[in-house]
């Protein structure tokens, strides 16, 4: 994970709203021209992660907007746990691809759930990936030391656990 660098954080900002602008002039130009605006790649489901990842998620999330991919979930989760999983599941379901992010930390866990954000919504991926159309990714950064006991007990069953991992790609 990368140090807090508020200038890169900033222009990072920046870029985000240029790239906005553009896009908006892009979708009045095609109509006024009467043609199609430009269309979306697909839809991604970019998972929730702790705060120790959030750089690196944004980055992620710039990356596969700038390429034109519609980012999931957009609106913030709910807090009940059978509201975020209808979320969640309803998502998923329209995406092609889920990308799930494991940081040091083990994450908020929504009420009426045992389990944390993160970690529900890995499992919901995992029986999305089912379907052969849809591909799951979990991404761990070199040298993760977990700082809490949960998270260093989940991050043990993915890494020694082929079952915790069926359908997904896990990147260290």
């Amino acid at each position: 994970p990368e140090i807090f660098q508020p200038d890169k954080i900033y222009m990072a900002i920046l870029e985000d709203l240029a790239y906005d602008i553009k896009d908006l002039f892009e979708a009045i130009k095609a109509r006024r021209s009467g043609a199609e605006a430009p269309t979306e790649t697909g839809c991604v489901y970019l998972a929730q992660t702790t705060s120790d990842l959030s750089i690196e998620r944004d980055k992620i999330r710039r990356e596969l907007k700038h390429r034109k991919y519609r980012i999931l979930p957009e609106q913030e989760l709910p807090g009940d746990a059978q509201e975020l999983q209808e979320v969640i599941r309803r998502d998923l379901k329209c995406s092609k691809l889920s990308i799930h992010f494991m940081g040091s930390l083990y994450g908020v866990i929504p009420e009426g759930e045992t389990r944390s954000i993160g970690h529900l919504q890995n499992i919901l991926a995992a029986e999305r990936s089912i379907d052969p159309d849809f591909a799951r990714l979990i991404w761990m950064p070199a040298g993760l030391e977990p700082r809490e006991v949960r998270q260093k007990e989940y991050i043990q069953q993915l890494q020694n656990d082929q079952e915790a991992i069926k359908g997904a790609e896990l990147l260290q």
